[in-house]
């Protein structure tokens, strides 16, 4: 047993030698932008290239076979080197995402000396990997701007840019806001004080499908990557009466990611560069499955259907489940000890045996700003009643308090579906 393991672990180093060979001799990347007429485009290693990313730094083989080109990362740690090497293996380039400290953090854009030492930080990652072969574009910062639109974040965002440029002049430099703020104010904040960024990187959801037009309307003239996207989030979606947010299953965000590269990426060639689907990955956000294209066993999810059709023109072997109803019968709100009644119809495209798995979750309602870090919420012992093909019935808790049904559907096959029904268990006067 032990000669076994170490035989393997002597193949995994040579390995990742071999991986560090190739990547140190190759020649570094070049990435342009080109304007021919109204049509923006980036020509990388001298060839045009359009954008098919992943949001994320996970399960890159999944990215290829999707028919994908392109991850993009948030910042600098210790794994980055290893996610640089991997992508160039695997023929993927990097939107290489610097992390730019945020007011709601407590960063101080007024404090020189803070300023500087951003400025610092930046340089030694440009020097670092700048040489890279897998870099396509320097990403700096990410909703940095946020709620306050400080000019002096925007100045300080320049900064930074003038200097990347000067280190690295053969990649381009873009900064990613959220949505476009009121009125289209960051974009008029973006063209008066960040003539040295690039490409404007644009996170959007509930918005998506007409940001683009918004953002011609508020003077935007600089090629767009869409940074993130996908259907709406906590704040855009319907709610319960005690204000908790309703989200879609797996099988109807599929849609809305169809839609938001549709009305983006393919109807504004002129202006788009491309996007990346958020996130190629899990996160609890909200809810354990409001943000993620995959669960965190590795599960695929329809959204993946969704890009392997739309990067590849072709769909995917074997398909996502479906959820065609995921409906209570009866009243969101239950009494102590209660039982509820749920509906599920779903099906298998590919007639694969489903396997079906229900989880009660807490639900504090507590949605951090801008995808901070949420802990997940405890699960809740249950033990759903089979009262037909697609009726089931459950006991609630005796604990007062918000509560979600999740269904996971799983075909076998990697793929799933996901769908959860917001409850709230109070005595009833």
């Amino acid at each position: 047993m032990f000669r076994f393991a170490r035989t393997i672990s002597v193949v995994a180093s040579l390995l990742l030698t071999l991986l560090l060979n190739v990547t140190l001799n190759a020649e570094p990347s070049s990435t342009k932008l080109e304007k021919n007429g109204k049509f923006w485009s980036l020509i990388h290693n001298g060839k045009p290239y359009r954008i098919k990313g992943a949001g994320g730094q996970v399960y890159l083989e999944q990215v290829i076979q999707a028919g994908g080109n392109s991850i993009r990362t948030w910042g600098v740690n210790d794994n980055t080197q290893n996610i640089l090497d991997d992508a160039f293996a695997k023929n993927i380039t990097v939107t290489f995402g610097i992390w730019l400290g945020h007011e709601r953090h407590g960063f101080d854009y007024s404090d020189p000396d803070k300023v500087k030492k951003q400025i610092d930080k930046v340089e030694n990652a440009v020097l670092k990997y700048k040489d890279h072969p897998a870099l396509l574009i320097w990403g700096l910062g990410n909703e940095m701007e946020w709620k306050n639109n400080n000019p002096d974040v925007y100045k300080a965002v320049n900064d930074i840019a003038k200097r990347v440029k000067q280190l690295d002049p053969n990649h381009p430099t873009m900064t990613v806001i959220a949505e476009l703020g009121k009125n289209g104010s960051k974009i008029n904040a973006l063209n008066k004080y960040c003539p040295d960024i690039d490409i404007i990187g644009i996170n959007t959801y509930g918005g998506v499908n007409t940001v683009l037009n918004r953002y011609r309307k508020a003077g935007g003239t600089r090629p767009v990557i869409i940074t993130e996207y996908a259907g709406p989030r906590d704040k855009e979606s319907k709610k319960t009466s005690w204000d908790a947010p309703i989200e879609d299953t797996s099988t109807q965000k599929a849609h809305d990611y169809y839609n938001g590269y549709k009305n983006t990426v393919l109807s504004n060639p002129d202006l788009t560069l491309g996007s990346y689907a958020f996130k190629w990955g899990e996160k609890q956000q909200t809810t354990a499955t409001w943000v993620g294209m995959f669960l965190p066993d590795g599960t695929r999810l329809a959204p993946v259907d969704t890009m392997t059709q739309l990067w590849s023109g072709k769909p995917p072997k074997n398909k996502c489940p479906k959820i065609t109803k995921l409906k209570l019968l009866g009243e969101d709100i239950a009494k102590p000890n209660q039982y509820i009644t749920v509906l599920l119809k779903a099906h298998d495209p590919d007639d694969d045996p489903l396997q079906i798995e229900w989880i009660l979750r807490a639900a504090d309602g507590k949605t951090k700003d801008g995808g901070d870090y949420e802990q997940l919420n405890a699960i809740h012992t249950i033990k759903p009643e089979r009262i037909s093909d697609t009726i089931v019935r459950i006991k609630m808790p005796h604990a007062q308090r918000p509560y979600r049904l999740f269904v996971y559907i799983r075909d076998g096959q990697g793929n799933g579906a996901v769908g959860n029904i917001p409850l709230l268990v109070k005595a009833l006067k």
